[in-house]
């Protein structure tokens, strides 16, 4: 992760694991590297994020979701999923209801690999492309070899 910070090194799938050719494992890794190139990307300060206005309108104490306030409620749902980073994989609840449940990550990434299986079109290049695709990995490979 530090590397990332300093720009010195970019990961990506697949270089996290030994078990990388493992695709449940490999959503978890793109997981990890959401969340590291989220806080690589530091919290925005600006007034509008900031808003004051809001803090002091809410409170010391203020609930910041209250449906009854309009002004609060639009600004807290306008920049909570930039500034969050939600995860699909990881598990984020108090130990007591994950004691109830006991979803594991790796569990969690195999359905999502299921869903993307089933939801998802494989194919979303059009078979012209595909195929320059294939030539170049191939002129790849056989360089790679020849070597």
């Amino acid at each position: 992760m530090f590397s990332v910070m300093a720009d010195a090194m970019y990961i990506h799938c697949g270089m996290l694991s030994p078990e990388a050719a493992s695709i449940p494992v490999m959503v978890i890794d793109d997981e990890i590297c959401g969340l590291v190139n989220r806080m690589k990307a530091g919290i925005d300060v600006s007034d509008e994020k900031i808003a004051l206005d809001i803090i002091r309108k809410a409170g010391i104490h203020g609930n910041y979701i209250n449906p009854g306030d309009d002004d609060i409620l639009e600004h807290t749902v306008r920049f909570i999923r930039e500034e969050n980073y939600i995860p699909k994989v990881s598990v984020r609840v108090r130990p007591q209801t994950w004691q109830e449940n006991k979803q594991e990550m790796l569990g969690l990434a195999k359905e999502r690999v299921r869903r993307i299986l089933t939801e998802k079109d494989p194919h979303p290049l059009g078979e012209d492309k595909e195929k320059e695709i294939d030539r170049i990995l191939g002129k790849c490979i056989k360089n790679c070899v020849n070597r």
